[in-house]
């Protein structure tokens, strides 16, 4: 895909989606026109307003994703209006600031109050309504800034904030006098104040410590000051965590931050201490106390990033938004209001009521993503969309008295980007000398209906299983034209029957390539 994001960078982020995207073999342009920080080395091109436009138009044509930054217009919403008329895809993507009320964020989150740090809710409705319904979705990096767009958007991609981890190198050093290392940039929207008060109250207990507070240094020297922090505290306030937080968790810190309990909610395995004004003291108390705890939260935190913020995750993610987004303007998938959150391996949807501006607490599905597959090569590893285990004794209509396992995969999931190269059905099973026949399913089928009707199966076996020589318990099945046919013929895809007892951990196994 050829894709244009601008017209603004966000803390490296563009820089990261750029590099990430062309490994996987897109050609993306990234642009700035809007008084931003550019990194030396950055793929973002600086550019005046007048110049983006003459570039604007001069690929317009040629592009097939148009992936705007912070609601801003840098041609008087024409590029809006084109990428609509041209029905390319095209997305908002938001950060905070821009779309967060005062109202909404002290409705969600009492300590939001303490913030000052609101635009004008007439400025940003203002500014959402030149984009909707032109640009039907957006990107936002969590839960927290998802709320304020949920009133607006049919579609919510909730897509973590990158990170390229060859630059940051963990240190899990621990120290007897504690460093406690306290981003005090945007200290107004962070709670600083609080964050002072909190540490006085520590030097007056007698508690044994160093502080720091990060303000005016450059990105270099708070880098290396905070890898020689034993604990790192980001925000108090707004209910959700920041660059500051992934970049001292993949340093290997402790982290503490006031993460809203909807948005912890839904982030299981997330290794942040979640903090108020509060609660701060006993928090504190409690990890300079601990260097035990210390040590294992750091190394937590720098797997979480490793498994969430990585650049080839975010990027894999980022290609998949695109074509989620090509899909649905093509009528493939319909558009039902959603917000999918992008976590680590998983690609998980939760309901979206555009009128009360609710997100559901919980999900309505969690599908394995190609993400992590890829960032560890060109497989994409699947689970079964459904499955339903049948033991034949007590079924009047199975032929048989061997248990049965029906079961399909959603080849959705492998991007139309990508051709199937080969593809590996594999399960475990304790049926370590026999072969696992294999059929084809010919009728549709849902779990509820399995007891009382089996949809029709061929009579003769697609194929039969073996055992791996190297694992006798590991059954594989090579079947690349009956992945191929699935992903081109999905609404026929009624998936297999296994006819074999003790059916475990069925995956399907794709190797893929750009086309």
């Amino acid at each position: 895909m050829k894709i244009f994001q601008g017209p603004i960078e966000m803390s490296g982020q563009l820089d990261h989606y750029v590099k990430g995207l062309s490994a996987l073999g897109h050609t993306v342009e990234a642009y700035a026109s809007y008084p931003c920080y550019i990194p030396e080395g950055s793929q973002v091109v600086s550019i005046d307003n007048d110049k983006l436009i003459d570039v604007f138009n001069s690929i317009s044509n040629k592009t097939d994703v148009f992936h705007f930054q912070y609601g801003l217009s840098f041609h008087l919403q024409k590029e809006f209006a084109f990428a609509h008329e041209h029905n390319r895809v095209r997305l908002m993507h938001f950060w905070g600031n821009e779309v967060r009320s005062e109202r909404e964020a002290v409705r969600l989150n009492p300590y939001a109050r303490f913030m000052n740090h609101f635009m004008e809710e007439n400025s940003i409705h203002e500014r959402v309504d030149a984009i909707y319904p032109i640009i039907p979705a957006c990107i936002v990096p969590d839960f927290e800034i998802a709320a304020y767009t949920a009133r607006i958007f049919e579609r919510i991609y909730v897509l973590p904030l990158a990170i390229d981890l060859a630059n940051w190198i963990p240190n899990f050093e621990v120290s007897n006098t504690p460093l406690i290392v306290h981003d005090g940039r945007d200290g107004e929207l962070k709670g600083s104040e609080y964050v002072d008060a909190t540490i006085e109250r520590l030097r007056q207990a007698g508690i044994n410590f160093e502080y720091l507070r990060l303000d005016q240094e450059s990105p270099d020297e708070a880098k290396g000051i905070l890898s020689r922090a034993d604990i790192v505290i980001d925000q108090l306030l707004c209910g959700s965590y920041g660059l500051a937080s992934v970049e001292a968790m993949a340093l290997g810190k402790p982290v503490i931050c006031h993460i809203r309990e909807d948005v912890l909610y839904r982030m299981p395995g997330l290794p942040i201490t979640s903090a108020n004004p509060a609660t701060l003291f006993t928090a504190l108390h409690r990890l300079i106390n601990d260097p035990n705890l210390r040590n294992q939260l750091g190394s937590a935190g720098r797997q979480f990033v490793e498994a969430h913020h990585s650049v080839p995750v975010i990027a894999s993610h980022l290609g998949w938004i695109y074509s989620e987004e090509r899909r649905v303007l093509d009528g493939i998938k319909p558009k039902v209001p959603a917000v999918i959150h992008l976590y680590g391996d998983q690609r998980i949807e939760y309901g979206l009521n555009t009128e009360t501006a609710r997100i559901s607490l919980e999900a309505v599905s969690n599908k394995v993503a190609i993400a992590e597959n890829l960032s560890k090569g060109d497989k994409v590893v699947l689970k079964p969309n459904r499955i339903f285990v049948l033991n034949g004794k007590k079924s009047k209509k199975s032929k048989g008295s061997k248990e049965r396992t029906y079961l399909s995969f959603n080849l959705s999931e492998v991007s139309t980007e990508y051709r199937i190269v080969n593809a590996v059905f594999r399960v475990g099973s304790s049926n370590k000398s026999q072969l696992i026949p294999v059929y084809s399913v010919k009728k549709g089928w849902n779990t509820k209906q399995m007891m009382s009707k089996q949809p029709k199966t061929a009579t003769v076996p697609y194929r039969r299983m073996r055992s791996s020589r190297k694992h006798r318990e590991h059954f594989l099945l090579r079947c690349t034209a009956l992945a191929k046919k699935w992903r081109n013929d999905q609404i026929s895809n009624h998936g297999i029957c296994l006819v074999g007892p003790h059916i475990k951990n069925p995956r399907l196994v794709i190797k893929i390539a750009a086309k």
